[in-house]
């Protein structure tokens, strides 16, 4: 299916460099955006094929989170909303802390949801 495709990894730069091949799998016949951290913004700004970067201070990944607030949780979904993904990819470390991004935004943002990381 070529759409346009939400990939999640919310940590650390190195995290998500790691995630390049699979965002290059994604990317191949989709349109991607990725939903990164401030730590992990710069280096998805540097892989191929990448058309979008949106950065969120996610409170339960954050090394130093912000306050929890609803109505900026709200304000991130509703963004997301809006950019109409047809699927999700989330990626995930073993702790699946992007978890709950996903139960958060999929029924909202995306028809279909993935994840990766976390052994069955």
């Amino acid at each position: 299916m070529s759409g346009h495709v939400l990939v999640v990894r919310l940590d650390g730069a190195g995290d998500v460099l790691l995630a390049g091949p699979a965002v290059r799998a994604v990317a191949a016949t989709n349109r991607v955006t990725m939903l990164c951290g401030p730590r992990g913004a710069a280096a998805a700004r540097l892989l191929p094929r990448v058309a979008d970067v949106v950065v969120w201070n996610c409170p339960w990944v954050s090394p130093q989170p912000p306050p929890v607030r609803g109505s900026e949780i709200e304000g991130v979904v509703a963004d997301l909303a809006a950019r109409r993904f047809d699927e999700a990819v989330v990626l995930t470390s073993l702790a699946a802390v992007e978890a709950p991004s996903a139960a958060a935004a999929a029924p909202r943002t995306v028809r279909r949801a993935h994840t990766a990381g976390r052994p069955a």
